[in-house]
């Protein structure tokens, strides 16, 4: 076999395997609070508290407002815009979800909110 040949049929071997891997697409199966898995499952519960379309309809609206207790620049949403029942069902939901993982501003941003209007 030819050297040309043998390196011709290596590139293009090569170049198709990059191509793959770089149109590929394989969603995550990670069901962390804020994936996509986790969004869809919790949906109606989220909305049930108070959370609008605009933050759920996004992984990282909703990711966001999980870290940040808000997307004031983003959806334009914060705690505020729950009334005191929302907030507090807001709150139980994700002190269950989330338990007693550190990083998730949401639940003091929710604590101070109810703080206020107590």
């Amino acid at each position: 076999m030819e050297t040309s040949s043998v390196i011709r049929r290596t590139l293009v071997a090569w170049s198709h395997s990059c191509y793959a891997k770089a149109v590929s697409f394989r969603r995550s199966d990670r069901s962390d609070p804020g994936s996509s898995r986790w969004r869809t499952k919790h949906r109606s519960e989220l909305v049930a508290c108070g959370l609008p379309g605009s933050v759920l309809d996004s992984d990282r609206a909703l990711n966001y407002v999980l870290l940040h207790g808000d997307d004031a620049l983003g959806t334009g949403w914060t705690t505020d815009s729950l009334d005191a029942e929302h907030a507090q069902r807001l709150l139980t939901f994700l002190e269950a979800e989330l338990g007693d993982s550190p990083g998730y501003e949401i639940v003091r941003a929710l604590r101070r909110r109810l703080q206020q209007d107590a």
